[in-house]
């Protein structure tokens, strides 16, 4: 039983196939099976390996050894390598969390079936290779310790056909230091088993000199050699949260304490109707470090001893510098986007700062830091002073913070200037003839000092103006010139009694002429000095005032006047107008007539007895407006009530506005109007809407509606020979009454010429035209016809085949050159009656009529025979099968006389010693195999047949009858 083993799955231990003879470093597998049916299984081996510390590739092949459940040798299995392999991600389970750049796992899994017969004990599959990572920590000498992944397929399995379970994902390799785990580390069974987990230790195996055994070693395997302090209890070592596995959910959880690569193994156990009936094992590693965020928040707030303001700048020390950042200073909801921002705090006291690095990502971090605010430094300042030359001033100097400290020493320095008194308080009095700088240092009860500037302002100031008068000016506005000289630039003007103005340079208007006392103060809050002149205001000059018309209507009679708005203080003696036109009157007088009829400029001059000028000039805009309109009215055979009407107005400028029969306004130039009926209407419109000169014109229209129209029926659809009924109608009933209908050709209208309705026969397709003509004597032409292309149908009709034996069919078939209904003479030998394919099974020699009609009833008749023919009692319609097999499958189970044809059979069956054990006279019972109730063995057997066949013919077959099972 071996040795057929051997052969289907074993590949000679002779044949030398190369291999890596140096160790990879591993870092876990599994191996696990899957039953196909017909002793065939799926095999699976998946290996890591660290593609960082390790310097070896995978195994290609990959070389399983095969033993029985006793430890006998079997053979091997190659598994081959396709060089594609994976590289994991190594994402961490918590997002925020970065896995270094120094770890790299690759992954393979090789897969090939082979075929494990049913033997005693069972089989035990395992892989071999040295060695394990470097790295690890918690085995003996790991990189001289290998690793054995097996698998066992119980003798019990292998009659159920039974797969093992399978996990359904890989813990990570990768886990944080302090991060607790929680990894669902569950199998799943395709057959439905139970399955129990256990943390196991994981098998030694393969050496450094045999690092990839083509043979691995026969079970029983060993286990690794814990480190001192690590045990199968304490995988990850330390800490009081060890790692563990639920016995039934498979969750692996504990929390790794120690830096460093630990060796895992893991069991799922799976029980049959409470009985273990296999074990599958992984082993893989856990590195535990140090798990990096994407960003790292901080923040620091410098700590000055003598702060004198709420003003702090916070130092961002995050990393990295180009993401968002959020701070909330813990200051009634004070917050800032800048990366060092500046905040002035509402107060002293703690605040609590928050600082947000990566804002808008999945993983931002976040830091506090306490702000601890004191004002304990010097803020003071000293309000500048003015003073009039020769005066003396108090300088104050006020503690900006005295709510926080207080000023125990003041030391005064005054620059151009006398210090009276004062000197170490808070105040002193000094005296100056011109700008004095004056400095301050202050020390608080904290030790903290400060210092302030100011400086005391001398003013001096000397009025002077002068008036600004024109020759000939014409109005009482008088402006005047300030020529002071002053330290603060501020003015007061007082003129006479009757107002006044703080402007710099003055202008007012007086209420009339005479003399009037001017006076002006200068730098009046602060020095002043004072002026008072006396002021002669006059007006001598002429102020012309255009009070002409702009626009005129086209012949208008224009007034134009020139009015001088200073008559109360001078006299015109010269007016000289300028126009291009006629002047009707008034030349060298205040005003003038003209006749508008076109658009024409002007200009007035005047001298007055001051002999003062002044002229204007202008343009008046003549507008033409007349309003006047025609209608596009055709007289006779009106066919609707719109009407357009043609604007014929001339207009200079402005819009028209049309009343159409009182019905509705509009705007357009060349309206077009629908009117609601016939009748007489009056239609008005007004030209130039919006100019100065508008127009109206009205006319009364008369509207009419004399046309005819008439509709002629649509294509009549007729059989050949059949008569047809064309007919025309008035399309406006209401308005006129058609007196007369023409048709043509009139040759082929049997009656009804004149009127409304014709009769014609329809031998082809015609078109006829009629001539409408109504009360009012309009015409109008409508078009009939009649379509006779629904002729009668062809219609052929075929059998195929023509000739058929009793029991056969033939297919009809009718075909016909339009769409039509098919009828066939009803007949129960045909299996639908309205179709153009009915299937034909006669009796006897048949014909079968159809008909065939289109939608317009127009139909025609065929027919087609199908001939019986006379049976043949012979070979191929009659005969014996020379084998069948009779094993209850549902197919060749009884051995029959095959033909459709026979009257009377006989039908007898002997064994090889002539001794008959079936015989029939029905052609519909046959033999099943059996002698007296008994399944007759595989054999060949004799038959005899004699029948008579349908038309007298006769037919004698005797042979040999192969019985199969």
């Amino acid at each position: 039983m071996l040795k057929a083993i051997f052969k289907l799955i074993v590949v000679l231990l002779f044949w030398a196939i190369p291999q890596w003879s140096m160790a990879s470093h591993i870092v876990g597998g599994e191996m696990t099976y899957k039953c196909l049916g017909n002793d065939r299984y799926a095999i699976e081996l998946t290996v890591f390996r660290d593609c960082e510390n390790g310097q070896v590739p995978f195994d290609s092949p990959a070389y399983v050894g095969a033993y029985t459940g006793f430890g006998a040798f079997v053979g091997q299995i190659i598994m081959p390598f396709s060089g594609v392999t994976d590289t994991l991600d190594l994402t961490l389970t918590d997002p925020c969390f970065v896995v270094p750049p120094n770890v790299c796992i690759h992954r393979y899994t090789y897969r090939d079936t082979v075929l494990l017969p049913v033997v005693r004990g069972g089989y035990h599959l395992a892989y071999q290779r040295c060695c394990r990572n470097r790295i690890i920590n918690n085995i003996v000498n790991p990189t001289g310790t290998g690793a054995t992944y097996d698998v066992i397929i119980s003798e019990a399995s292998l009659r159920a056909c039974n797969s093992s379970p399978t996990f359904k994902e890989w813990p990570p390799f990768y886990i944080c230091l302090g991060s607790p785990i929680d990894y669902d580390n569950s199998a799943t069974d395709i057959d439905g088993d139970s399955i129990v987990y256990e943390l196991c230790e994981p098998f030694n195996g393969a050496v450094n000199g045999d690092p990839a055994p083509q043979v691995p070693t026969a079970p029983p395997y060993n286990p690794i050699f814990w480190s001192p302090g690590f045990g199968l209890n304490n995988m990850l070592g330390g800490g009081v949260d060890p790692l563990r596995i639920d016995r039934l959910t498979g969750r692996l959880t504990g929390t790794p304490t120690s830096l460093g690569t630990y060796v895992v193994g893991v069991c799922a156990r799976e029980y049959k109707n409470g009985v273990v009936v296999g074990l599958v094992k992984r082993d893989f590693q856990f590195t535990v470090g140090r798990c990096g965020k994407p960003y790292t928040a901080g923040a620091l707030v410098p700590n000055v001893a003598c702060r004198n303001n709420l003003s702090v700048f916070h130092i961002n020390s995050s990393t990295p510098s180009n993401v968002n950042f959020a701070w909330d200073f813990g200051d009634n909801g004070a917050t800032s986007t800048a990366f060092s921002p500046t905040h002035v705090y509402s107060d002293t006291g703690t605040y609590t700062v928050r600082l947000i690095a990566g804002v808008g990502t999945n993983c931002p971090d976040t830091t506090m830091t306490q702000v601890n605010i004191e004002l304990k430094g010097v803020n003071i300042e000293v309000p500048p002073q003015g003073i009039c030359v020769g005066d003396t001033t108090a300088l104050v100097a006020r503690n900006l913070l005295s709510n926080y400290n207080n000023i125990t020493t003041y030391s005064w320095l005054v620059q151009n200037g006398t210090l009276i008194s004062g000197q170490g308080t808070d105040s002193i009095r000094i005296t100056t003839n011109s700008l004095a700088n004056v400095s301050l240092i202050a020390t608080n009860n904290h030790g903290c000092q400060g210092d302030a500037l100011s400086f005391v302002l001398v003013d001096s100031s000397i009025a002077a103006f002068d008036t600004i008068q024109m020759d000939c000016n014409a109005s009482l506005i008088t402006s005047f010139d300030n020529q002071s000289v002053a330290t603060f630039d501020n003015y007061l003007w007082i003129f006479d009694t009757i107002g006044t103005s703080t402007d710099r340079n003055g202008l007012f208007t007086f209420p009339d002429t005479g003399v009037y006392n001017v006076t002006l103060i200068s730098s009046y809050q602060g020095c002043p000095d004072t002026i008072s002149k006396p002021v002669n205001i006059r007006v001598l000059g002429v102020d012309l005032v255009d009070n002409f018309p702009s626009d005129a209507c086209s012949g208008d009679t224009l007034l134009l006047q020139a009015i001088n708005s200073a008559a109360n203080y001078s006299r015109i003696t010269n007016y000289d107008w300028r126009i291009d036109k006629a002047i009707l009157t008034g030349q060298g007088t205040p005003q003038i007539e003209v006749v508008g009829d076109t658009s024409f400029s002007y200009s007035i001059a005047v001298v007055n007895d001051n002999g003062c000028r002044d002229s204007i000039q202008g343009k008046v805009d003549v507008f033409v407006t007349e309003a006047l309109f025609d209608s596009l009215i055709s007289q006779f055979c009106v066919y609707d009530l719109e009407r357009t009407f043609t604007n014929q107005s001339i207009i200079t400028s402005g819009d028209f506005q049309w009343n159409i029969g009182g019905f509705l306004l509009q705007t357009d130039t060349n309206p077009t109007f629908t009117f609601p009926d016939t009748g007489t209407y009056q239609v008005q419109l007004i030209a130039g809407i919006g100019s100065p000169c508008v127009d109206t014109f009205a006319r009364t229209i008369p509207i009419q509606y004399s046309g005819a129209t008439i509709l002629g029926s649509s294509v009549q659809v007729v059989c050949k020979g059949d008569t047809a009924i064309l007919t025309a109608s008035n399309g406006l009933p209401n308005q006129n009454t058609i007196v007369n209908y023409d048709w043509a050709p009139s040759a082929n209208i049997i009656r009804g010429q004149g009127t409304d309705s014709i009769y014609v026969i329809g031998t082809t397709n015609m078109s006829f035209t009629v001539v409408g003509t109504n009360d009012y004597g309009c015409k109008d032409t409508a078009f009939a016809g009649i379509n006779t292309s629904a002729q009668t149908p062809t219609l052929s009709t075929s059998a195929t085949p023509d000739s058929i034996f009793i029991g056969q069919t033939s297919q009809l078939t009718a075909v016909s050159n339009r769409p039509v209904t098919f009828n066939w003479t009803a007949d129960t030998t045909l299996d639908n009656w309205f179709v153009d394919d009915p299937i034909a099974k006669p009796r006897q020699t048949t014909t079968y009529y159809v008909s065939a009609m289109t939608d317009q009833n127009c139909g025609n008749t065929d027919s087609v025979t199908v001939y019986i023919k006379q049976p043949i009692c012979d070979n191929p319609i009659v005969f014996v099968p020379n084998a069948f097999t009779p094993d209850g499958d549902g197919y060749n189970d009884v051995l029959t006389v095959e033909g459709n044809n026979i009257d009377e059979l006989t039908f007898v069956i002997y064994n090889r010693w002539g001794q008959k054990i079936f015989e029939t006279n029905d052609k519909n019972i046959g033999w099943d195999g059996t002698f007296e109730g008994k399944a007759l063995t595989p054999d060949v057997y004799g038959y005899y047949m004699q029948c008579r066949c349908v038309g007298g013919g006769r037919l004698q077959l005797k042979g040999n009858i192969t019985l199969i099972r």
